[in-house]
């Protein structure tokens, strides 16, 4: 992923299963930063961590109250965080989209509110002679997440 890895980033890819075993160490030293202090927290930032650790991770922050946010909300959270970095020009627009697509993916077919992400990014590839047009596109959608918090697709209630 192309984003940085904050206790907001880290929470939404642990709610959708996205959080790798050695992202574990960063995440929990980054609530440990937001002043969640738990025993476990403390053991994972300070040590290698690996896909095992999830569990572990996971149970610390039921113990502090920490909810995950929905599949959905996640999503949401992380097209926002995404955009913002196409936007600031950290992130290459493509990649962003390329993230986006993914992440998608994992929620499953009946959510569409990333589909112009996944347009782009798919043309981008398919035709790199328009790549230039798919990039603004990018960055056009990027805007709109970070100006209202959501796309040009409406959300289905």
């Amino acid at each position: 992923m192309t984003f940085p890895l904050t206790l907001t980033t880290g929470t939404c890819l642990l709610a959708l299963g996205l959080l790798r075993g050695d992202q574990v160490e960063s995440l929990a030293t980054a609530a440990l930063e937001a002043s969640f202090d738990h025993s476990t927290l403390r053991e994972l930032a300070g040590r290698s961590t690996s896909a095992e650790d999830l569990a572990n991770l996971v149970s610390a922050f039921r113990d502090l109250g920490v909810a995950l946010p929905s599949r959905i909300e996640a999503a949401r959270e992380l097209a926002q965080t995404i955009s913002s970095e196409i936007v600031a020009g950290r992130v290459e627009p493509i990649a962003g989209a390329s993230d986006l697509a993914f992440i998608s993916r994992e929620i499953g077919p009946g959510f569409h509110e990333l589909d112009p992400f996944i347009y782009a990014w798919s043309e981008a590839e398919s035709r790199p002679d328009d790549r230039e047009f798919f990039q603004k596109a990018t960055i056009d959608e990027a805007v709109r997440w970070v100006q209202t918090g959501r796309g040009s697709i409406e959300p289905v209630v």
